[in-house]
C-alpha cells in the first residue's frame, strides 16, 4: 500500500525562496537520514529546478511529501509552475538546440590516476 504525507509547501517567488527550498530541503533530507552527500546532491537539484521555475516563469511552487510504499520511505519534491512553456520544445527534444551561453551543458573529465 502506497501512502503520502505532505510535510511543507514553499512559494517561489524570489531568490529568498530559493534558498529556503535549499535549506529545507538538506533539514528533510537530514531527518530522513540520507548521508551528508545525498543531502547536498538532493538539495541542489532542487534549488537548481527551483531557479529555473524561477528565471524561465516567474514563480511557481514546491512541495515536500514523505511517501511510504512497501515498508520504505521516500522523500519527494515536487517542484510546479504555471508558466508560459517552452516556445521551442519540438527543437529541443529533437535535439538540435544550441544554447548561445554554457547554460545547460555539463562537461564531465575522466582520468585515469
Amino acid at each position: 500500500m502506497k501512502m503520502k504525507k505532505e510535510v511543507i509547501k514553499i512559494k517561489i517567488e524570489n531568490e529568498l525562496d530559493v534558498v529556503l527550498a535549499y535549506k529545507r530541503s538538506m533539514q528533510l533530507a537530514g531527518f530522513c537520514g540520507l548521508p551528508m552527500a545525498g543531502q547536498t546532491k538532493f538539495a541542489t537539484a532542487v534549488s537548481e529546478i527551483c531557479r529555473n521555475v524561477l528565471e524561465h516563469v516567474g514563480h511557481g511552487q514546491i512541495g515536500f511529501n514523505l511517501i511510504e510504499n512497501k515498508g520504505r520511505l521516500f522523500l519527494e519534491a515536487l517542484i510546479s509552475d504555471r508558466g508560459r512553456g517552452i516556445a521551442n520544445v519540438e527543437e529541443l527534444l529533437a535535439n538540435h538546440y544550441r544554447p548561445y551561453s554554457s547554460k545547460g551543458w555539463v562537461s564531465i573529465i575522466l582520468r585515469n590516476w
